[in-house]
């Protein structure tokens, strides 16, 4: 099946599982894509190819139902894929990507427990301001993140919500600037309800705010090899009480 032109649309109640589909030549609306889905559309893609296109998908709103983006190709289209982080989980294994593709993730919230899978080739960049709450978000070793300038990453703030970065002395987990400058993006910060938190073999650069990784009191976890390059103030800043475990910080 081919598509071309400016897109197809899943919008409110849609629903549509696209398998072996060529979007082509499309995605001239930016804001949109050659795919564009957004309300409680519920979509799901499979050895798909988007080739040629200004934008490839687009997955609007946290109310998205993506049941996979697996196995699928991106060629010839700069911006691959722009996603809520609500659902940044359904970017399943598989996809290659070609030429920087981007994925840009979208400021928002992880309200559902999620991991996400890594995207081989992809520039990955973290657009805005990225809350965990109410969930736990863990990241594989070998995930890079480019954050953009000003955005930061917290944890447990409004509700209980951890998060795991599973980072290997091999495949670090790494979250550099968008912009290679020191202070270019704020900091993870894990507030006072941010729970069993694990953060192993983590660099950080460009990094700002009081430090890199901030623990405020309250917060549980641990860290266990973290690194921060090129950041505005220190690796590590934990407060007075916090039962949080450091080691291998530099």
């Amino acid at each position: 099946c081919l598509s071309r032109g400016l897109g197809d649309v899943y919008k409110r109640q849609g629903q549509a599982s696209l398998d072996h589909v060529k979007f082509e030549y499309g995605g001239k609306r930016d804001n949109e894509g050659v795919l564009f889905v957004d309300g409680t559309a519920d979509v799901s893609i499979d050895h798909a190819s988007f080739e040629n296109n200004a934008v490839g998908a687009v997955f609007r709103g946290r109310e998205v139902v993506l049941g996979g983006v697996k196995n699928s190709s991106f060629s010839g289209t700069p911006v691959a894929v722009r996603i809520d982080p609500a659902v940044m989980s359904g970017l399943g294994e598989g996809n290659t990507y070609a030429g920087d593709a981007r994925i840009e993730i979208a400021r928002g919230t992880v309200a559902k427990d999620a991991t996400w899978a890594l995207q081989p080739g992809a520039r990955v960049v973290i657009a805005g301001d990225l809350q965990i709450s109410k969930a736990h978000l863990k990241i594989p070793a070998g995930s890079v993140f480019h954050v953009a300038d000003g955005a930061s990453i917290t944890v447990g703030y409004y509700d209980v919500g951890g998060l795991s970065l599973m980072g290997t002395a091999e495949k670090p987990v790494r979250f550099v600037g968008e912009r290679e400058a020191a202070g270019a993006w704020k900091s993870i910060v894990l507030h006072d309800k941010a729970k069993g938190n694990v953060l192993q073999h983590v660099e950080l650069m460009h990094a700002g705010g009081k430090a890199g990784l901030e623990v405020r009191k309250g917060a549980e976890g641990k860290v266990d090899g973290l690194s921060c390059e090129s950041c505005g103030a220190g690796a590590v800043l934990t407060a007075d009480g916090t039962a949080f475990e450091t080691a291998n910080v530099k």
